[in-house]
């Protein structure tokens, strides 16, 4: 309760912290990723002393995945290529994938960065050197989110054989 534009003592102040993790976010098994926020107050505004509210720690990271395609023995095969969406009922006549199946339209598909040979991050919004085809053949993606479901769309499958139809 607030009397005379004050507060009274013995009330309770909250606040909530949001965050957003960046390209430099640590991979699950990397090592934690630790956050500590907390706010700092003046305790009079007319004069001097500041407070803090309690620090508070959490724990997030991102995650990662590799994307192979092989053949009947288990061996990895290259030449094929993905897009990642979070779209479950995309095809490859909505993408209008070129013959090197690269898609004329990205509309439902998810920006990546190359990070280096074979490893790729999921791009920020509003990121340069986005693309969004990946060669397969134990291709890395990082910076996956928990809490998303993904899909991966083959848009060009290996000479001799078949392109993923699901």
């Amino acid at each position: 309760a607030v009397a005379d534009g004050k507060m009274e003592a013995g009330n309770m102040l909250y606040a909530y912290y949001t965050a957003v993790l960046n390209a430099g976010a640590k991979i699950y098994n990397d090592g934690k990723q630790e956050n500590t926020a907390y706010l700092e107050y003046s305790n009079n505004p007319n004069g001097e002393g500041t407070g803090k509210t309690p620090e508070k720690t959490v724990y997030d990271w991102t995650f990662k995945m590799t994307v192979d395609k092989t053949n009947e023995l288990g061996t990895t095969i290259t030449g094929a290529k993905f897009v990642l969406s979070r779209n479950d009922t995309l095809s490859i006549d909505d993408m209008n994938c070129s013959e090197d199946g690269v898609p004329a339209v990205t509309t439902d598909l998810i920006g990546l960065v190359k990070v280096s040979e074979g490893v790729y991050r999921v791009a920020l919004a509003g990121e340069e050197n986005t693309i969004y085809v990946i060669d397969a053949g134990e291709a890395v993606i990082q910076g996956l989110d928990d809490n998303e479901k993904y899909y991966l769309y083959e848009t060009k499958a290996p000479a001799g054989f078949n392109m993923l139809t699901a």
